[in-house]
């Protein structure tokens, strides 16, 4: 018996070791996603490349409005379900959580078709191609809602392995081949999302493949209370995620109206760039997520604890990042072309903005899994407003340089509420001072 349970890590070192594993997959996925950005910037030129991600970028927001919110509430569900052993609750909850945003995403497919047919987007060639992708929609919603319910029943590396490098990795693969194999003409904007189209649909297909013991119309009872119930517990975390979305994208979506097709490539590669800054907060909040969920009120000192180690990985991870952006930005920059080059300044501004976001910590992550959703939700939405009004005050004037100065502003005063908030409602806190104490 003694030696079963000295066998048994700490949960603390259960989740450093988790955490590790995660990383090393995140570095894989977004080592990839990197890769295949850079090399979309100087296959395609910064005009077309800038169209792409501009498109991507409107599938994305549509997604995100289908999924009403549980793409969160997803993990949270499953998590306090499988902890319960309920496997018929988890079953009757995919089951219908699945077929509604389904519904609601194909729905929102047609209303982009819409957009796109009338030609309501900034230039024509970007409404082309929103046509051209929107199947999109419906199956990037999908593989959110089943991606977080392998997150929910812990199986983290299986849905960050389908979700996150399964399919960068094969549209690298695919259009890496093209070049290859010397067939210039399939390399544009249009080709590039036909491509992710297929991808996506074979990630719906492993993941439904995966969750197949669930995905039983017997397996679980379902009734209007139930689906009242799962709505009222995500609401708050769908306006999070529109939010956190027109947080994160309001600049470049606006940028789309007021920048040049030149310019708009350059801020797309640079925000882009930036992001590898909180690729160690992001990585933590994988196997944060489910153990915040199914934490009890009175398990505060222990929650800390989990959000000291947690705190440590994305330090470690954070510095060294930001001063590889600071100082070698330039350099990074010339590798997606020399027509990228120019921004530099804004590259350093954005990577600031990213480092405030990781040095107050996964406070967004740690209230919305702790149930505190609602508060999140409010400042989020303050901050998705800021970013909307700092956008159309500096874009216009400062082109670039506003749209970094917007995004940075932005999402530093989001993370400072967000920390406050967590301090006064939960009595943690998440920041990097924390390691000082």
């Amino acid at each position: 018996m003694d030696r079963e349970l000295s066998s048994t890590p700490p949960p603390a070192k259960k989740f450093r070791y988790e955490t590790i594993a995660v990383l090393f997959l995140q570095v894989c996925a977004k080592g990839t996603l990197f890769l295949s950005h850079l090399l979309f910037a100087r296959w395609l030129g910064a005009e077309e490349y800038g169209a792409y991600v501009y498109v991507i970028g409107m599938v994305s927001l549509l997604s995100l409005f289908s999924n009403l919110g549980f793409n969160n509430a997803t993990v949270r569900h499953v998590a306090a379900a499988r902890r319960a052993g309920d496997e018929k609750k988890i079953g009757g909850y995919l089951v219908t959580i699945s077929l509604l945003v389904a519904a609601i995403g194909f729905f929102l497919a047609f209303v982009a078709y819409l957009i796109g047919s009338y030609k309501l987007l900034p230039r024509p060639e970007l409404s082309a191609l929103l046509v051209h992708s929107w199947l999109l929609v419906p199956l990037y919603s999908l593989v959110t809602i089943l991606s977080g319910a392998l997150h929910g029943l812990q199986r983290v590396v299986a849905a960050l392995f389908v979700s996150s490098l399964f399919s960068p990795a094969l549209l690298l693969i695919t259009v890496s081949s093209l070049v290859f194999l010397q067939r210039g003409e399939l390399l544009d904007a249009e080709h590039l999302l036909t491509f992710s189209l297929w991808i996506a649909l074979a990630a719906v297909t492993i993941l439904l493949w995966s969750l197949r013991r669930f995905f039983s119309f017997s397996s679980g009872e379902r009734n209007a209370g139930d689906l009242r119930s799962w709505c009222s517990e995500a609401f708050p975390m769908y306006e999070i995620s529109i939010t956190q979305f027109v947080l994160a994208q309001a600049d470049l979506l606006i940028a789309g109206f007021f920048l040049s097709p030149t310019e708009l490539g350059i801020y797309a590669a640079v925000t882009r760039l930036a992001q590898i800054v909180t690729f160690g907060i992001y990585s933590v909040n994988v196997p944060l997520r489910p153990r915040i969920a199914r934490m009890k009120p009175n398990e505060r000192h222990e929650m800390q604890k989990l959000i000291y180690d947690s705190t440590k990985l994305i330090a470690a991870f954070t510095l060294p990042l930001l001063l590889l952006l600071i100082f070698g930005g330039n350099a990074l920059l010339a590798f997606f072309g020399e027509e990228y080059q120019g921004g530099y300044l804004p590259l350093v501004i954005v990577s600031i903005g990213q480092m405030m976001i990781a040095f107050q910590g996964s406070v967004g992550t740690i209230l919305i899994m702790a149930g505190e959703a609602t508060a999140a939700a409010r400042v989020t939405r303050i901050a998705a407003i800021a970013n909307v009004l700092f956008a159309l005050l500096l874009i216009p004037p400062l082109g670039v340089l506003g749209a970094a100065l917007a995004s940075a502003l932005s999402v530093s005063g989001r993370s400072y509420l967000l920390l406050r908030e967590v301090r006064q409602r939960l009595g943690v806190d998440a920041s990097i001072f924390v390691l000082f104490r």
